[in-house]
Protein backbone atom coordinates (compact mmCIF):
# COMPACT_ATOMS: atom_id res chain seq x y z
CA UNK A 1 0.00 0.00 0.00
CA UNK A 2 1.41 3.96 -0.16
CA UNK A 3 0.52 7.12 1.88
CA UNK A 4 0.01 9.95 0.04
CA UNK A 5 0.71 13.17 2.42
CA UNK A 6 -0.98 16.42 1.46
CA UNK A 7 -0.17 19.74 3.10
CA UNK A 8 -2.63 22.70 3.33
CA UNK A 9 -1.03 25.42 4.27
CA UNK A 10 -3.98 28.14 6.53
CA UNK A 11 -4.42 31.73 7.46
CA UNK A 12 -5.00 31.15 11.18
CA UNK A 13 -8.57 31.96 10.94
CA UNK A 14 -9.02 28.93 8.64
CA UNK A 15 -6.56 26.98 10.38
CA UNK A 16 -9.20 27.21 13.38
CA UNK A 17 -11.95 25.54 11.09
CA UNK A 18 -10.19 23.27 8.65
CA UNK A 19 -10.27 19.91 9.62
CA UNK A 20 -7.63 17.04 8.00
CA UNK A 21 -8.76 15.05 5.73
CA UNK A 22 -8.43 11.20 5.78
CA UNK A 23 -8.99 9.14 2.32
CA UNK A 24 -8.16 5.18 2.48
CA UNK A 25 -8.93 2.40 0.56
CA UNK A 26 -7.48 -1.15 1.11
CA UNK A 27 -4.59 -0.69 -0.37
CA UNK A 28 -3.62 3.02 -0.13
CA UNK A 29 -4.42 6.20 2.31
CA UNK A 30 -4.20 9.55 1.41
CA UNK A 31 -3.70 12.14 4.59
CA UNK A 32 -3.87 15.95 4.71
CA UNK A 33 -2.38 18.16 7.35
CA UNK A 34 -3.59 21.75 7.73
CA UNK A 35 -0.85 23.78 8.64
CA UNK A 36 -0.48 27.53 9.69
CA UNK A 37 3.10 29.47 10.19
CA UNK A 38 3.82 31.83 12.99
CA UNK A 39 6.41 34.14 14.06
CA UNK A 40 8.89 32.95 16.46
CA UNK A 41 9.68 31.24 19.15
CA UNK A 42 12.92 33.12 19.64
CA UNK A 43 16.05 32.33 18.73
CA UNK A 44 13.95 30.76 16.04
CA UNK A 45 12.67 32.72 12.68
CA UNK A 46 9.20 30.81 12.70
CA UNK A 47 7.25 27.44 13.78
CA UNK A 48 4.41 26.21 12.25
CA UNK A 49 0.72 24.65 14.25
CA UNK A 50 0.49 21.67 12.77
CA UNK A 51 -3.17 19.36 12.83
CA UNK A 52 -3.72 16.25 11.57
CA UNK A 53 -5.42 12.72 11.67
CA UNK A 54 -4.17 10.70 14.77
CA UNK A 55 -3.50 7.10 15.16
CA UNK A 56 -6.67 6.04 15.93
CA UNK A 57 -8.63 8.61 12.92
CA UNK A 58 -6.54 6.06 10.51
CA UNK A 59 -6.66 2.93 12.25
CA UNK A 60 -10.03 3.06 13.02
CA UNK A 61 -9.01 1.38 16.53
CA UNK A 62 -8.87 2.63 20.24
CA UNK A 63 -5.23 3.15 19.37
CA UNK A 64 -2.98 6.01 20.94
CA UNK A 65 -0.94 7.45 18.96
CA UNK A 66 3.12 6.49 20.07
CA UNK A 67 4.67 9.55 17.97
CA UNK A 68 5.19 12.30 19.70
CA UNK A 69 5.68 16.51 18.73
CA UNK A 70 9.39 15.51 19.80
CA UNK A 71 9.50 12.66 17.68
CA UNK A 72 8.46 14.75 14.74
CA UNK A 73 10.71 17.49 15.78
CA UNK A 74 13.60 14.75 15.66
CA UNK A 75 12.94 14.44 12.14
CA UNK A 76 12.93 18.03 11.61
CA UNK A 77 16.36 18.35 12.70
CA UNK A 78 17.55 15.47 10.94
CA UNK A 79 15.67 17.22 7.72
CA UNK A 80 17.84 20.14 8.26
CA UNK A 81 20.79 18.63 9.03
CA UNK A 82 20.77 16.86 5.65
CA UNK A 83 20.43 19.98 4.07
CA UNK A 84 23.77 21.57 4.94
CA UNK A 85 27.02 20.73 3.80
CA UNK A 86 29.37 18.36 5.29
CA UNK A 87 31.38 20.87 7.57
CA UNK A 88 28.37 23.02 8.90
CA UNK A 89 26.79 19.22 10.06
CA UNK A 90 29.92 18.41 11.66
CA UNK A 91 29.94 21.76 13.10
CA UNK A 92 26.62 21.35 14.64
CA UNK A 93 26.77 20.96 18.56
CA UNK A 94 30.17 21.78 18.40
CA UNK A 95 29.85 25.93 17.47
CA UNK A 96 26.39 25.95 17.94
CA UNK A 97 24.29 24.65 21.19
CA UNK A 98 22.87 21.06 20.26
CA UNK A 99 19.20 20.91 20.43
CA UNK A 100 17.22 18.57 22.83
CA UNK A 101 13.43 17.74 21.81
CA UNK A 102 11.83 17.47 25.84
CA UNK A 103 8.50 15.45 26.32
CA UNK A 104 5.67 16.93 24.99
CA UNK A 105 3.77 19.65 26.91
CA UNK A 106 0.35 17.78 26.53
CA UNK A 107 -2.98 19.98 26.60
CA UNK A 108 -6.58 18.87 27.62
CA UNK A 109 -8.22 21.66 26.33
CA UNK A 110 -9.39 23.06 23.02
CA UNK A 111 -7.36 26.64 24.48
CA UNK A 112 -4.33 24.92 23.33
CA UNK A 113 -4.85 26.31 19.72
CA UNK A 114 -5.05 30.09 20.52
CA UNK A 115 -2.73 29.98 23.82
CA UNK A 116 -0.34 27.05 23.33
CA UNK A 117 3.52 28.23 22.63
CA UNK A 118 6.77 26.32 21.82
CA UNK A 119 9.50 26.75 24.65
CA UNK A 120 13.05 26.88 24.49
CA UNK A 121 15.47 27.08 27.49
CA UNK A 122 19.01 27.77 26.89
CA UNK A 123 21.18 26.00 29.05
CA UNK A 124 24.51 23.97 29.45
CA UNK A 125 25.25 24.54 25.63
CA UNK A 126 22.05 23.44 24.39
CA UNK A 127 18.69 24.48 23.93
CA UNK A 128 16.37 22.49 25.18
CA UNK A 129 12.91 22.60 22.96
CA UNK A 130 8.83 21.41 24.65
CA UNK A 131 6.36 21.43 22.18
CA UNK A 132 2.45 21.75 22.94
CA UNK A 133 0.50 18.94 22.01
CA UNK A 134 -3.49 18.56 21.72
CA UNK A 135 -5.02 15.03 21.20
CA UNK A 136 -8.91 14.62 20.56
CA UNK A 137 -10.18 11.50 20.56
CA UNK A 138 -11.53 9.53 17.66
CA UNK A 139 -14.83 9.41 19.10
CA UNK A 140 -15.41 12.82 19.42
CA UNK A 141 -18.35 14.05 17.21
CA UNK A 142 -17.06 17.14 15.81
CA UNK A 143 -13.32 17.40 15.86
CA UNK A 144 -12.36 13.86 17.07
CA UNK A 145 -9.15 12.10 15.70
CA UNK A 146 -7.26 15.10 16.00
CA UNK A 147 -3.41 15.62 16.99
CA UNK A 148 -2.07 19.28 16.95
CA UNK A 149 1.36 19.97 17.55
CA UNK A 150 3.44 23.04 17.49
CA UNK A 151 6.79 22.67 15.62
CA UNK A 152 10.17 24.04 14.09
CA UNK A 153 10.26 22.90 10.30
CA UNK A 154 13.04 22.35 8.46
CA UNK A 155 13.77 25.88 7.32
CA UNK A 156 13.68 27.45 10.86
CA UNK A 157 16.03 25.26 12.36
CA UNK A 158 18.80 25.36 9.43
CA UNK A 159 18.33 28.86 9.42
CA UNK A 160 19.30 28.84 13.01
CA UNK A 161 21.79 26.79 12.63
CA UNK A 162 23.51 28.44 10.24
CA UNK A 163 22.91 31.67 12.31
CA UNK A 164 24.49 30.29 14.68
CA UNK A 165 28.01 29.43 12.77
CA UNK A 166 28.14 32.89 11.52
CA UNK A 167 27.88 34.58 15.09
CA UNK A 168 29.64 31.48 16.41
CA UNK A 169 27.89 32.36 19.82
CA UNK A 170 27.59 30.59 22.88
CA UNK A 171 24.16 30.04 24.20
CA UNK A 172 23.99 32.33 27.86
CA UNK A 173 21.24 30.80 30.71
CA UNK A 174 18.12 32.22 28.90
CA UNK A 175 14.65 30.87 28.41
CA UNK A 176 12.37 31.96 25.76
CA UNK A 177 8.83 31.37 25.05
CA UNK A 178 6.80 33.04 22.49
Amino acid sequence: GALAVSELDEGWEQFLVVKPTLHSSRKDANVTLVVHAETGPAPFSHSVAVKMKNRAAISGGDDQDNVTCADIHEMSLATALASLSSEQRAAYGVRTPKLRFGPDEEWHTGVWVPASRISVSAKQGELAVVAPTFYTSASLPLGGGMRYCRLLPPDAIRAWVLQQLETDNAVSERSFVV
